[in-house]
């Protein structure tokens, strides 16, 4: 008996699994803030009434019907492959929210007579969920240290702890921190949205004691190991080579200079405003208000930017000099920052024409797609979605990179369940699933079985029983 509950349960586990992940619930009478992240499901639930009208405005102020019932009367608009609704609990289902769900709720309910009872507003926002969090620090002229955090997700706010501040917070709301050079230890950057959350730890270590001069400040190469330490292997770009350079956020960027008595580095940021990188002439080196964060490696001739940040993205004009003062060369090269692909995820579901929607997403900058299949030899690139006929079957592989990275991940895709339609006189449409049918067939032929295991026991006691009298 034991193992004929077990296989039931498993079942009923299985047949729950299979239709729903636990969704967002919001009620339309208690409240009018609704979060929700991207892909997840949501239930809104709906006072009881005789008969409403729920009607959505987006971003843009365009107004759409998202459905209507009067008198056991459904008319849904043409989101209905996404939007369900549920007249045993009263509550509108949808499937898998996307960001141009974002917006009022408006529900107009009425009586029998058509008068309305009541109106309700609820204003839904859609969320990309907190991810790739990374915690990084650097050195400042000042030997204070700068804490940098940074994340992928919508309307992040950040927190941080510490090992060495008795505060269980220790500063609110900004993505960076400056503290004394004394702090030593674990520090832990928090990152939060209304649907999810997300942390990072970095363990600060003692800065290297500055070397260099108030006239000549060239770093030697004990300088360039000791920073080595603190971060990973560098992106290298050379002036006499490349016009386009890529680095990843918060990545080194090495760039090798031409040899030369003395050079001008200046930088045109995207809003065409020029700076001064740094000037070399005969060892002595005159630095930006960006010394901080730029190093010149005179045995290399390589400039170093320890930590790049989208502010670094521009032009950078490079000009050589003789010792006479005379040009010798001009160079640019248009350097890029891109946050990393990261948070790749791919999902289907089944389109009214029994097609499959398959649907890519992904965190980063300038993202491209492509695709393989099992059922399919070849490649498709560039499109985060598509439309496939629903006998594919197997695997499906999303590839998604960008000029600094790359990632994946795969979904299998499952038959889509077939849908019967019928309409009553009163034109109420109700849809039965085949499949949910076989499994309720099977767990019928489970409880048969198990009455039948139950009249046999029974029946063998009472023999036994009659034979012991």
């Amino acid at each position: 008996m034991q193992a004929i509950f077990g296989i039931l349960m498993m079942f009923m586990g299985a047949a729950s699994g299979l239709l729903f992940q636990d969704p967002v619930v919001y009620k339309f009478n208690k409240s009018d803030q609704c979060y929700v992240a991207l892909g997840e499901q949501l239930h809104l639930q709906i006072p009881p009434a005789y008969g409403f009208n729920l009607n959505m405005r987006d971003k843009t102020s365009a107004y759409r019907t998202i459905i209507r019932l009067r008198n056991n009367n459904l008319v849904y608009s043409e989101n209905h492959t996404r939007w369900q609704f549920v007249k045993e609990n009263n509550t509108m289902i949808l499937t898998s929210a996307e960001r141009s769900d974002s917006g009022t709720y408006i529900l107009e309910t009425s009586h029998a007579g058509g008068t309305i009872t009541g109106i309700y507003t609820l204003q839904l926002h859609t969320e990309a969920q907190v991810s790739s969090v990374s915690v990084w620090y650097k050195c400042l002229a000042s030997e204070d240290i700068k804490v940098h955090c940074s994340a992928e997700g919508d309307d992040l706010t950040y927190s941080w702890t510490s090992d060495f501040n008795t505060l269980s917070l220790l500063e609110n709301g900004t993505s960076t921190l400056t503290l004394n050079k004394g702090h030593h230890g674990n520090v832990t950057c928090y990152v939060k949205n209304h649907v999810s959350q997300s942390h990072n730890s970095t363990v600060l270590q003692p800065c290297p004691e500055p070397t260099t001069t108030p006239t000549i400040s060239v770093s030697t190469s004990s300088n360039f190991t000791s920073f080595g330490l603190l971060f990973q292997d560098p992106v290298v770009c050379k002036f006499n080579k490349n016009d386009q350079c890529y680095v990843a956020l918060g990545e080194r960027l090495h760039l090798q200079i031409p040899p030369a008595y003395g050079f001008n580095l200046l930088m045109r940021d995207m809003t065409s405003t020029y700076r001064t990188i740094i000037r070399f002439r005969k060892n002595y080196l005159v630095y930006s208000e960006n010394l901080p964060r730029w190093q010149f490696v005179k045995e290399n001739n390589t400039m170093i930017l320890t930590s790049a940040e989208r502010s670094d993205s521009g032009t950078y004009s490079l000009d050589t000099r003789d010792a006479g003062g005379t040009y010798t060369g001009s160079y640019t090269l248009q350097l890029h920052t891109e946050a990393q692909v990261s948070s790749v995820s791919v999902w289907y579901k089944c389109l009214a024409s029994e097609d499959i929607k398959v649907h890519c997403s992904a965190e980063g900058d300038d993202l491209t797609y492509s695709w393989t299949y099992d059922f399919k030899p070849h490649l498709e690139n560039g499109t985060s979605t598509h439309t496939l006929n629903k006998e594919y079957r197997g695997n499906v592989t999303c590839y998604v990179k960008n000029h600094v990275s790359q990632s994946h991940n795969t979904t299998v895709l499952q038959p889509c369940p077939v849908t019967l339609s019928t309409q009553s006189n009163n034109g109420f449409r109700v849809f039965v699933s085949v499949w949910l049918f076989e499994i309720i067939i099977l767990l019928s032929l489970l409880v048969g079985a198990f009455y039948i295991y139950t009249r046999i026991y029974m029946k063998q006691r009472i023999i036994k029983n009659q034979e012991a009298l």
